[in-house]
């Protein structure tokens, strides 16, 4: 894993139960300022793992939002440093705003900084506990 923010190539883990377990970002489509992606920014990203059986195959793009960072946010006083970059996968809701998750459930908990996301009411109620 690469110890700066996620930027193009990076490797990332899923962290939902939607079947990928591995990907990598394509590109960047929602970026909060200049190349890289923060918490919250949405990715499009090439699953590179998968589980056997599962809807989403090996080789499949699917758009994603990232949930948990390994750099911590100097905006927010409160946010945390993971081991690991961690992403869902998300669709687009009807109206075009929302996200919806493609999971029904994620393992572990979500940065506190999601809440404040336009369009994220899914992802935090979803979400069993965000720190």
């Amino acid at each position: 894993m690469h110890l700066r923010m996620l930027q193009l190539l990076t490797g990332v883990s899923i962290a939902d139960n939607s079947g990928a377990t591995r990907g990598q970002v394509i590109k960047i489509l929602r970026p909060k300022d200049g190349k890289v992606g923060k918490i919250g920014s949405l990715f499009l990203v090439a699953i590179k793992k998968n589980i056997a059986g599962s809807k989403i195959r090996k080789g499949s793009m699917s758009k994603a939002c990232l949930i948990r960072s390994n750099i911590k946010m100097k905006g927010l006083s409160n946010s945390l440093r993971w081991d690991q970059n961690r992403i869902i996968l998300v669709k687009y809701g009807a109206k075009g705003l929302d996200l919806l998750p493609s999971g029904s459930r994620f393992k572990g908990p979500i940065s506190s900084a999601i809440r404040c996301l336009n369009g994220s009411k899914k992802i935090v109620s979803i979400s069993k506990r965000s720190i």
